[in-house]
């Protein structure tokens, strides 16, 4: 049986504020859970927007509407989001799988965050620090060298957000 999602459109720039928790931020159809994902949205498929559930929350934008592509987006803490699926954003950690995803990072925010997304352009933010991932650009031309990119991220340590590894 599909999970009982409430979902609510993106309103362009909104600060979305987020409870303490782990969350993973990066390609979201990577990180769900499968069982989620088909019960949910196998039929359907996801849409801009946040999803609420009673184990937790998603925010997802498609990279395809933020005037980006599917591909590899650098952060501001110089890590490299690999995003496959064209979807985009930050899930809580009971809705992710435990492990076998790539191309995101696992944090935790023990004082809750806030989220921004505004026309390709992902804030997540604390008190202490914040992270900007621009899905605004161009791209590689080369289809081998996003290939190339999508398989060889690193591993980048953030380190004024407490990421779980």
């Amino acid at each position: 049986m599909p999970y009982p999602w409430l979902f609510e459109s993106l309103t362009p720039g909104q600060n979305y504020v987020l409870p303490p928790g782990t969350y993973y931020i990066g390609d979201i159809v990577s990180a769900l859970r499968p069982e989620i994902y088909e019960e949910s949205f196998n039929e359907t498929g996801l849409k801009n927007g946040i999803y609420k559930c009673s184990d937790g929350i998603m925010i997802l934008a498609d990279v395809s509407d933020t005037n980006g592509y599917e591909g590899v987006y650098t952060g501001s803490d110089d890590f490299e989001y690999v995003i496959n699926s064209g979807c985009i954003g930050i899930v809580s950690s009971k809705l992710f799988k435990p492990n076998g995803y790539e191309g995101g990072q696992i944090y935790q925010f023990p004082d809750g965050l806030n989220v921004i997304i505004d026309s390709g352009f992902f804030t997540f933010e604390t008190e202490e620090s914040v992270l900007h991932i621009d899905t605004n650009f161009d791209g590689p031309e080369d289809e081998s060298e996003v290939e190339d990119l999508c398989c060889a991220f690193d591993q980048a340590v953030l380190s004024e957000m407490d990421i779980v590894m």
